[in-house]
């Protein structure tokens, strides 16, 4: 696999902002089709508390992150009294139909998935392969190296360089976040590196998780706008999974042009993980290729009305963002009063830094049940991952910490 790294191995954030190490990111060989070799993910790893011993407790998991409050009233409502003895229509057509008045665009321009990972591997095989590989942005999530791997294609990676300024105040504005690292490259340098190497490389598509995960920081508007024109008709590829929760919200709301499809996880703002919901809009001709990549029938009658609660009702989302900030907010001043290091994004989920986040995983999770995500898949072995929760639950987490702080010193 080819990678081209932005900056030194140690990137520097200014503006105030912390430093952040960075390793190696986790690749996947082509032809990789194997369990050991699946990505590492947040949430119930059943390998990882048999290994431990210990049981999996879904309101001590910081690991995942998803709305801890519980979905809408709207998605309860509409997952009542659902028929389960009939078929939905194998394309979806009627909730296409309904997404597609609901979101202002056609319906040839949407598709639904379970789940967004599943939209990516149908992105990648629909575009990429031997000969057309995937440019990456990375921090990527790990499903985009398994979706290349299936294909055939390679991922050639470029380093998002760590940001010197975050989108901040949860009022909504979109700005172009400056993008800064060791190099002093910013938001323009990445649209030109990311351009210059897809069309290096003859890429099949580019792929770009925004906010990024895990730093929680975004790429505002008008960098957005100066890549998609510098690619010249190459994909766009962009995870939105949790752009509707964060501080950037009102960057969902704005229409990208030219070949770009934007994926979006409904199952992250519902908080509903059991529920696999995802959906993709953007250019038609795009879409239409990835739909050609799925089966009939890829949601059951549950997504189905899921999906459409989610799309169709988006009132309650601003008090959820009010209060999940809130609590994160409240969350980063106790970490950061017992001494932690915090790096805050637009996101509800924060790194921490510590010694090895694989140890302090483990040892918070065999001490008190507490599941925090390892960062080391992302090149950050010397970070942890955690998503806000509500405030009983923060306590614990924060009394977790207290425990092995220290190990950190």
């Amino acid at each position: 696999m080819e990678r081209d790294l932005v900056g030194d191995s140690e990137a520097r954030a200014g503006g105030g902002g912390r430093a952040l190490e960075t390793a190696p990111a986790r690749t996947a060989p082509v032809g990789t089709a194997s369990l050991e070799a699946a990505p590492h993910h947040g949430g119930f790893d059943a390998s990882l508390f048999q290994r431990l011993g210990v049981a999996y407790r879904p309101e001590r998991d910081f690991s995942v992150n998803a709305n801890p409050y519980g979905p809408s009233d709207s998605l309860v409502g509409a997952l009542q009294g659902l028929d389960l003895t009939a078929y939905p229509d194998p394309q979806h057509r009627p909730l296409l139909a309904r997404m597609a008045a609901a979101l202002g665009v056609e319906t040839a321009q949407i598709a639904v998935d379970a789940g967004a990972a599943r939209l990516i591997h149908a992105c990648v095989h629909a575009l990429c392969g031997p000969e057309r590989p995937v440019v990456a942005a990375v921090p990527a999530f790990g499903e985009v190296y398994a979706a290349a791997a299936a294909a055939g294609a390679r991922v050639v990676e470029v380093a998002l360089p760590l940001p010197s300024a975050l989108i901040a105040g949860n009022d909504g504005e979109v700005g172009d976040v400056r993008l800064a690292g060791a190099s002093g490259a910013d938001g323009d340098a990445l649209a030109g590196l990311l351009a210059e190497r897809a069309r290096d490389v003859g890429a099949g598509l580019v792929y770009l998780v925004n906010p990024c995960n895990p730093t929680g920081t975004v790429i505002g508007e008008a960098a957005l706008l100066d890549l998609i024109e510098r690619l010249d008709g190459v994909p766009l590829v962009l995870d939105e999974a949790y752009l509707s929760v964060s501080e950037a919200w009102a960057l969902a709301e704005r229409p990208l042009p030219g070949a770009v499809v934007r994926l979006r996880s409904l199952t992250k703002e519902q908080g509903t993980p059991g529920l696999r919901m995802g959906y993709a809009v953007g250019a038609a001709g795009i879409v239409a290729a990835l739909r050609a990549q799925q089966p009939a029938w890829v949601l059951g009658a549950a997504a189905e009305a899921g999906i459409a609660a989610s799309v169709l009702d988006r009132g309650w989302l601003p008090g959820l963002r009010s209060r999940w900030f809130a609590d994160r907010d409240r969350l980063v001043a106790a970490m950061e009063a017992q001494g932690w290091e915090v790096f805050v994004g637009s996101t509800p989920y924060v790194l921490v830094r510590c010694v090895d986040g694989g140890a302090l995983r483990d040892a918070l999770l065999s001490s008190c049940g507490v599941l925090v995500r390892d960062c080391a898949s992302f090149g950050l072995s010397g970070w942890i991952r955690v998503s806000a929760r509500g405030p009983d639950d923060n306590a614990v987490l924060v009394d977790a910490l207290g425990g092995q702080r220290h190990h950190q010193r």
